[in-house]
């Protein structure tokens, strides 16, 4: 008998210690800029409607699945390139990444309408509209680190699929220079 009172004690105890230590925050720190937003956005908040609440409501729940999705991607590219490197170094490959991505980078005209994008082993389609705008991106860049940098940026708000698929994470990465390059050397900018 006083074996499970002891038992029981120390159970209480063990509970109280867990209900009193502190938790930690899962909350990302806000900067000030958020919590300025975030303020204002509380002021306006009493002034809306129910319909308009609702689509606020809406509007945040895909804003927050949208940024759930994206660290998804960001996080499957950095995996996809570890992967890469780590088969690159167990087969002994000697070719730098530089080489590697310059020997699949090449865009195939089908007919002036679409575009054959191979780009770091992945296969994507351009339409018209949208190598037009690759190509008036980098002519309009003043030199190659903008107009990679651009490009880059053009291709996550655009065509984030072709980044995802190719295993490009950031500008950085020298599949994007040769890209540049490849579009400096083989197209030029229509008035």
């Amino acid at each position: 008998m006083a074996g499970k009172k002891n038992e029981t004690t120390s159970t209480k105890k063990t509970a109280a210690k867990t209900k009193s230590s502190p938790k930690k925050s899962t909350v990302p720190k806000q900067s000030v800029q958020q919590k300025r937003l975030l303020k204002e956005l509380q002021g306006l908040l009493p002034q809306i409607d129910e319909e308009g609440l609702i689509f606020l409501l809406k509007q945040a729940q895909v804003l927050v699945h949208n940024q759930q999705i994206d660290k998804i991607n960001r996080e499957i590219v950095e995996y996809e390139e570890k992967k890469r490197d780590n088969k690159a170094v167990k087969s002994g490959q000697t070719k730098s990444k530089k080489q590697n991505a310059e020997a699949i980078v090449s865009i195939e005209d089908t007919g002036k309408k679409n575009f054959i994008l191979i780009f770091n082993g992945a296969r994507k389609f351009l339409d018209l509209e949208e190598m037009r705008s690759l190509v008036k991106i980098s002519h309009g860049a003043d030199g190659s680190g903008e107009g990679i940098l651009r490009l880059y940026k053009w291709l996550a708000r655009n065509r984030q699929d072709i980044l995802i698929d190719s295993a490009v994470a950031k500008a950085s990465h020298p599949a994007m220079e040769l890209l540049y390059k490849f579009i400096m050397r083989h197209y030029t900018l229509k008035n």
